[in-house]
């Protein structure tokens, strides 16, 4: 297959080189950084130096014992006390033999020889951003993209080079264009010449994680020791103890590190956008960013389809296929029109549809920035480029096969009970139609019951509230604005959430805005109050409306008892579910 044919996007025309440069503020976290990692180090340096002088200690005091006294009881006391010195030295040096590698079971290894227009697409790319090729490229399911490294305590100081993953649910749901400018991102990372401070941070996580938790090993180790005689178990102990004296300091230090890099991350995440904007158009990184938003929704729900498809024995032929039908039937279920390329056109409004909170705070532990500000960033910087209508895939070659093989790779841990029966995209789409068509109900109700079920009420009392004549009709309970009362009741209660972790420190914030406004974060229990009596009004709205309709129901129905038991069947129903939710949560809990 030659790989001479395939489209490459143009880059904006008029880019500014002085904006490429790290701006300010990316300079000064940069200092922080740096600093907090010198802090480490010194910490770290004295450990290991007061280990040492201990095991030293413990060595000669161990010996002295035993020949003043070699005796039985007496030489396991040497030995406890030899053994404890030395266990806190290893229990401090460990790290350096560990290695991290990231699990590839589930993707596939591509090469140039396989896939000739990607890697020549990936070639021109790296050159125009000017960093290194890959030292391999992988292809995963998801909707995501990345650069990783397999790395060790001696990375930090002989340079590693990076594999790419390439998430083909992200081919699937962009252009070309806006393939080229999340590619450009990633790669923008490491035209940084502060991505060696990344390298350093990371280690220092590694070096932290494995002396705080990666101790499987160091445990077993320890517990054997204990278990030879009493005296060992009591020098186990003490060296337990002392180990955990030392996690208290490295889990303070990991805080400090790392809210420190979390502040640089974001900067670094601005630069490499303004890196994609420079050579794909920030337009195109704009949309790739909103497209994989709402593909990693649509992603999730065909996750969770082939989920429950694993009892009945069956899978599906081809992932992609099955996301692109989930993803198009979302867009039309919201009306989003579809952008020159056949994708859909993905704005704020469809995005905050899934997420929209009243509650907006400094995330000091978020290592990107949010979403609207990286938009804000890219817009001001006006590097724009055409439209492409080309798909992502063209850049590989018999895609279909690739699709067929990676979704393969899906179920590589599943268990069958029997061979399973494979499903094509005509079936799944099948498979949808009759879920939904089962559980969808008429389009007059206009949305108000969905993601809902009605509150019980007494019904003879609403019985014995009616007029002889209904002054309201069916169309003005349901209304679209109705409909929104259960979206607004379900963002509250996760803003409440958010202040109830802000007012108990669990979100490490000293202010926050609600509604636009400013306030302390000693503010988050009254606000989380004012927003919980929203709630209940809201909540009483709702038991109004549905009352509405159980009143309106009676008056026009013929048969007003069958009215009554339909009621009162589907409140028993709802009470016998939610007991059996209550004692199934109890039992796993």
């Amino acid at each position: 297959v030659s790989a001479t044919n395939f489209p490459y996007p143009v880059a904006p025309s008029s880019v500014q080189p002085e904006k490429l440069q790290p701006s300010p503020a990316f300079k000064k976290q940069v200092v922080h950084v740096l600093f907090s990692i010198i802090a480490f180090l010194l910490l770290y340096v004295l450990l290991v130096v007061a280990a040492l002088a201990l095991a030293a200690g413990c060595v000669w005091l161990g010996l002295f014992v035993i020949f003043a006294a070699p005796k039985g009881f007496v030489i396991l006391i040497g030995v406890g006390l030899m053994a404890l010195g030395v266990l806190i030295v290893w229990f401090l040096l460990k790290f350096l033999f560990a290695v991290s590698k990231d699990d590839m079971s589930h993707a596939i290894e591509v090469t140039e020889a396989t896939q000739p227009k990607l890697f020549a697409f990936i070639r021109q790319l790296v050159a125009e951003t000017g960093t290194q090729f890959p030292k391999k490229i992988f292809l995963t399911p998801d909707v995501n993209a990345s650069v990783f490294y397999n790395s060790s305590f001696w990375s930090m100081f002989f340079p590693v080079r990076k594999n790419l993953n390439i998430g083909l649910g992200l081919v699937n749901t962009i252009n070309v264009a806006e393939f080229k400018a999340v590619m450009a991102h990633e790669f923008g990372h490491f035209s940084q010449r502060s991505m060696k401070l990344g390298s350093f941070v990371y280690q220092v996580n590694r070096i932290i994680y494995n002396m705080l938790y990666d101790n499987s090993g160091y445990s077993k180790l320890l517990e054997g020791f204990a278990n030879i005689s009493g005296i060992f178990a009591l020098f186990a102990k003490l060296t337990a103890f002392i180990i955990g004296q030392i996690q208290s300091l490295l889990q303070a230090m990991y805080k400090f590190v790392n809210k420190r890099y979390m502040s640089l991350s974001r900067e670094m995440e601005f630069h490499a956008d303004t890196v994609a904007a420079a050579v794909a158009g920030g337009n195109h990184l704009i949309t790739a960013l909103r497209r994989i938003e709402m593909g990693d929704y649509s992603y999730n729900e065909v996750i969770n389809e082939y989920n429950s498809w694993i009892k009945d024995n069956q899978k599906s032929a081809n992932l992609f296929s099955d996301h692109r039908y989930i993803h198009q039937l979302l867009a039309n279920d919201m009306n989003i029109q579809q952008a020159t390329d056949g994708l859909p056109m993905i704005t704020d409004d469809v995005l905050n549809h899934y997420n929209k909170s009243r509650v907006v705070f400094k995330n000091q532990w978020a290592s990107h920035p949010e979403r609207a500000d990286r938009e804000a960033h890219l817009q001001q910087l006006q590097w724009n480029t055409p439209d492409y209508t080309e798909s992502a895939w063209t850049l590989f070659v018999q895609p279909q096969e690739l699709q067929q093989q990676m979704t393969e790779k899906l179920y590589r841990n599943v268990e069958w009970e029997n061979a399973p029966t494979v499903a094509g995209t005509a079936e799944f789409e099948k498979t949808i139609e009759e879920t939904r068509s089962k559980y969808r109900l008429p389009q007059s109700y206009k949305g108000l019951y969905d993601g809902r079920v009605i509150e019980p009420f007494d019904l003879q009392k609403a019985v014995s509230e009616l007029p002889l004549q209904s002054a309201i009709t069916f169309a003005d309970i349901c209304t679209e604005s109705n409909a929104t009362l259960q979206k607004q009741i379900n963002s509250n209660q996760n803003d409440i959430a958010t202040l109830q972790a802000i007012a108990n420190k669990q979100i490490d914030c000293n202010s926050f805005d609600f509604d636009g406004a400013k306030y302390k974060a000693k503010d988050a229990t009254a606000i989380a109050t004012q927003l919980q009596q929203e709630n209940d009004s809201l909540a009483d709205q709702l038991k109004h409306l549905d009352k509405s309709v159980f009143k309106l129901a009676y008056l026009q129905s013929e048969d007003k008892s069958t009215v009554i038991n339909s009621y009162q069947k589907f409140f028993d129903m709802s009470k016998t579910l939610a007991d059996y939710a209550a004692v199934s949560n109890a039992v796993h809990q």
